[in-house]
């Protein structure tokens, strides 16, 4: 190779750039060229949205069930967290983890479509939203409290998370994804 090179030309850079165009036509002629392309590269967009709902599906069923185990079966939850709770104290945390564990489900259903949102570059919708759940969430708080006390946190959270949702699946439907 470099004998041949060597009679094509005397400049040491135009020899050292003959001698990489033939390194690589070798390489070329003399290996296979590995595939890292995924189903998504061959169906367009259908195949990737095809494949979105298959894994909304699964991590919705996965969510759910945990949920499910949470809300019957918290006190292995309730024990490490605090270990220590016993009677009243014990009760009380079984009863915030009943309550807290399905907005498990809807925060990752809310994550999973801001993040199919954000895919198709529709960024500040989700976050406008997010903005006036959580002013009517802070606006809840501020007028329940003194009518049910602590749980006005409750009913303000899964009220913004579940208006958030319904936002996200609205947006969601004009891009016809949802």
């Amino acid at each position: 190779i470099s004998r041949e090179l060597t009679l094509l030309s005397d400049n040491p850079w135009q020899l050292a750039y003959l001698l990489e165009m033939k390194r690589i036509a070798l390489i070329n002629k003399n290996t296979k060229m590995l595939d890292f392309g995924t189903s998504f590269d061959w169906g367009g967009e259908e195949a990737a949205l095809n494949k979105t709902r298959s894994l909304l599906l699964f991590i919705n069923l996965v969510t759910i069930f945990l949920v499910m185990v949470i809300v019957i079966f918290p006190e292995p939850l309730a024990k490490i967290i605090a270990p220590s709770f016993k009677g009243e104290q014990l009760a009380s945390l079984l009863f915030m983890i009943r309550i807290v564990a399905p907005t498990f489900l809807i925060n990752q259903l809310t994550q999973i479509f801001i993040s199919v949102l954000n895919a198709y570059n529709s960024i500040y919708i989700p976050e406008i939203a997010n903005f006036f759940s959580g002013l009517i969430s802070l606006l809840m708080i501020i007028f329940l409290a003194p009518v049910v006390g602590i749980l006005s946190l409750v009913y303000a959270y899964y009220l913004s998370l579940l208006l958030l949702l319904v936002l996200l699946l609205f947006q969601l439907s004009k891009f016809k994804l949802g």
